[in-house]
């Protein structure tokens, strides 16, 4: 939880304020606190704790003081925005997006690294094009990474003979390997005090110990007691057990904690945590073994490791496919306590086998989310999925052919026409709620819902058999709504006496759109304390998605939305 956070953070630092004061002090401008990494507080608990966290958070804040948040996807900011809205507090979310790399931006580094270290143009240019050589393919997106590719550089400038293949990261990480254990972890005799096989072992036991106690970092003891358990069970001599033991929290891929907590180890940089979590996971799923619902109900699996886990088993994917599917489905159809968890981690799962096949056949996918992410570039032919989530999955480039859905709901899926194609014979719209053509806001009105799916060429006859318009609303009418619930996905709520969006609030039909919404307990007026002259603000109780669901007669909503939606029916436009 949030608190407990910063109660610990307050304690180590010796500062001399309890957590209470954060929130005063954020409000008065005098401190912004920031959360690296907000997924590392949905730990054991799940995501609503965490997110229920922050939004008491946010609430204490009162509309005032800063908040600044980083997280790894924007899978994160569309939970937050749907778990923190529940209408109580005040908030504006202003997204900062960390940009990956361009050619242009590697050039830049390349050139003032040369000059930092003194190369020749000659051996600049011959380094230039060994990096040229590294980073295509496959490894374009890891390039795109500013501080792997400087790693990348790094270890071309080292290393003369190091020729990268299809998989950078692995052969990054054998170099690591084996530069600690053939200079740095030796005997008397200067002979390695590990095989290979044993240190990645040590690496990979510490990943699942911060995997299963849902944290980056581990204290020195903690750290060392992880060896311990290694050393020991590897049988390894008494001198050779002491030696490991001592320097296991300075090994390589590890680094020392931070100023105020240096008795603190972690992996030196998340994709090393990443490709060792997903080698775990890898054998986990493959070794038929297990429950794994407890692997994956620990926290948000990151989609690295997802595409980690799936690089790991591209051999046993091509001839096991239909096994490792079976057991992501099993994890998520048992229900208990943490099943959405382990749904959307299988989902994540998932999606990166297919991402890695590329082309699947008669497979059978139940009871999974496939929360946000791509399926990329994927052909999906005589496949079906039951009580399955599409939740604003990526699919531009993704066809199904001859393939068939049954209580499979669709959420703002991002889609293109011509590119996109969705044989999904069963698809209902009332079970889509919202859809994305690239490049364009999203949609909710069912019959453009309608259109967009047939011309991604989804079953015409059984979706038209499926949809009865429930009254028909004014374009005007709509088109205000829209326009409203974009402005609810950055804040809540929002001002009706600012010059912002004249676009909306100074339209000649907004007056009536306002009445029926605060007629009907969607929206709430209120004036809230302000400076200078008074303010009006709408407060939003229902989600964008939920109140642009309404239009759709068969969609299960809440009756206040349907008979909103049935009364702006009634109101002709002026």
């Amino acid at each position: 939880r949030l608190d407990e956070a910063l109660a610990t953070e307050l304690q180590d630092l010796k500062v001399g304020l309890t957590y209470h004061s954060i929130p005063v002090l954020a409000r008065l401008g005098l401190l912004v606190p920031v959360i690296d990494g907000f997924d590392e507080l949905l730990g054991v608990s799940g995501y609503d704790d965490a997110f229920s966290s922050l939004a008491g958070f946010l609430e204490q804040l009162e509309g005032q003081g800063q908040l600044l948040v980083s997280a790894r996807s924007v899978y994160y900011e569309e939970e937050f925005l749907s778990r923190a809205d529940d209408g109580k507090q005040p908030w504006e979310h202003i997204p900062v997006r960390v940009l990956d790399w361009e050619e242009d931006d590697r050039r830049n580094y390349l050139d003032r690294w040369a000059v930092k270290k003194r190369l020749s143009e000659e051996n600049a240019a011959a380094l230039r094009r060994r990096i040229g050589g590294v980073i295509g393919g496959e490894n374009r997106d890891l390039t795109s990474k500013p501080l792997f590719f400087s790693w990348v550089v790094d270890l071309l400038n080292r290393n003369l003979e190091f020729s990268a293949g299809d998989d950078l990261l692995r052969q990054l990480v054998d170099d690591y390997m084996s530069r600690e254990r053939e200079e740095k972890l030796l005997d008397r005799r200067s002979r390695p005090l590990l095989t290979e096989r044993q240190f990645e072992r040590l690496m990979l036991e510490l990943a699942e110990e911060m995997w299963n106690q849902d944290t980056r970092a581990l204290d020195h003891r903690s750290v060392q007691q992880v060896a311990k358990y290694v050393v020991a069970d590897e049988g390894l001599p008494e001198d050779v057990k002491r030696v490991v033991i001592e320097k296991m929290p300075s090994l390589a891929f590890l680094s020392q904690g931070v100023a105020h907590k240096p008795e603190t180890g972690s992996f030196e940089h998340e994709l090393f945590f990443f490709y060792f979590l997903g080698k775990v996971i890898a054998e986990r799923l493959a070794s038929a073994e297990g429950d794994m619902r407890i692997v994956l109900s620990r926290s948000a699996l990151p989609e690295d490791v997802a595409d980690r886990v799936a690089r790991e088993l591209s051999a046993d994917a091509r001839e096991r496919l239909r096994e490792l599917l079976d057991r992501l489905v099993d994890a998520g159809r048992r229900e208990w306590h943490r099943t959405m968890q382990v749904r959307e981690n299988a989902g994540l799962l998932v999606m990166a086998l297919f991402r890695a096949r590329g082309e699947v056949e008669d497979c059978t996918v139940e009871s999974v989310v496939f929360p946000g992410s791509s399926l990329k570039k994927v052909q999906l032919t005589r496949c079906e999925f039951d009580g399955v989530t599409f939740r604003r999955t990526d699919l531009v480039s993704t066809r199904f052919v001859k393939c068939a859905v049954r209580e499979t709901f669709f959420v703002e899926p991002l889609v293109r026409p011509g590119s996109t194609r969705l044989e999904l014979d069963g698809i209902k719209i009332e079970h889509v709620s919202g859809i994305c053509v690239q490049n364009e806001e999203a949609n909710y009105d069912p019959s453009d819902i309608e259109s967009v799916l047939k011309r991604c060429g989804a079953p015409v006859i059984f979706m038209a058999s499926c949809f009865t318009p429930d009254a028909e609303v004014a374009p005007v009418y709509r088109k205000l709504v829209e326009r409203l619930t974009r402005v609810y996905r950055r804040a809540n709520p929002v001002y009706v006496d600012e010059d912002e969006l004249p676009v909306l609030f100074k339209h000649s039909e907004w007056p009536t759109v306002e009445r029926l919404l605060v007629a009907h307990g969607l929206v709430e007026k209120e004036t809230p304390p302000q400076r200078g002259r008074p303010t009006t603000a709408l407060r939003r109780r229902f989600l964008p998605a939920e109140l642009m669901s309404g239009l759709n007669a068969k969609a299960d909503v809440d009756k206040r939305i349907r008979a909103f939606w049935r009364a702006l029916a009634s109101e002709p436009p002026k």
